[in-house]
Parts: C-alpha cells; sequence; structure tokens
C-alpha cells in the first residue's frame, strides 16, 4: 500500500519522477526476490532435516523392534471387562523415545519435526 500511494505521487510529479519510481520497484522487486530465494532455501534445508529425523527414527525402532514388542506384549493388559488399558505402554514409548531417539537427532532435526508437528 504504501509503494503503491508512493508510486502514484511519484506519477504525478512528472517524468523525471516517474523514472524514479520505476527504479524503486525493480529494486523492490529484487529484494523481495531475494527474500523468496531464501526462505525456499530455508525451506528446503529444513525439509532435509525433517527427512533424516524420520530416518533415523526409523532406523531406532527398527533396531530396537523384538524388545519394542515384547514389552508392549508385556505392558498392554485387558481389564475385567475386555477394554485394553494402554497407560504402561504409553509410559514405555516415552521412555524410548526420550532416551533412544531423542539423543541421535540434531537440534535441527528437532526444530524441524516440531515445526512439522505444528503444521499437522
Amino acid at each position: 500500500m504504501v509503494l503503491q500511494s508512493l508510486f502514484l505521487t511519484t506519477q504525478e510529479s512528472g517524468p523525471a519522477d516517474a523514472g524514479a519510481a520505476t527504479i524503486l520497484f525493480v529494486v523492490v522487486g529484487i529484494i523481495v526476490a531475494g527474500v523468496v530465494v531464501a526462505l525456499k532455501g530455508q525451506s528446503d534445508a529444513q525439509r532435509e532435516a525433517y527427512e533424516n529425523a524420520k530416518a533415523i527414527v526409523s532406523t531406532t525402532v527398527k533396531q530396537h523392534l523384538p524388545s519394542l514388542v515384547r514389552k508392549r506384549a508385556q505392558l498392554i493388559r485387558v481389564d475385567a471387562y475386555g477394554k485394553q488399558i494402554f497407560d504402561k505402554w504409553m509410559q514405555e514409548i516415552d521412555y524410548f523415545v526420550t532416551h533412544h531417539v531423542l539423543p541421535r537427532l540434531s537440534p535441527t532435526e528437532l526444530r524441524a519435526i516440531k515445526e512439522e508437528d505444528i503444521k499437522l
């Protein structure tokens, strides 16, 4: 809005000022293009960090899969009314993530996961 009013003001002033407005718009266009390119690069880096984090999580889970399957069988129980109780299993998942997954992720990968979760 400010740029539009600046442009209209300089157009009314005369041909020399109109040339200055054109230069202003070219400069602003270059700056905007630079910002877009920087943000796209940041997005690509963020996407790469997210993909790396997913690979690390997947590898870690596969590495410990036999233990996780065994713990799941041990910790999920059924109450007297046939309802499965997952409380202890959820605690085990939290423990596993906290002590075995998160320490393998870099700060950039952690940030990427958190930002991706926010988008979902």
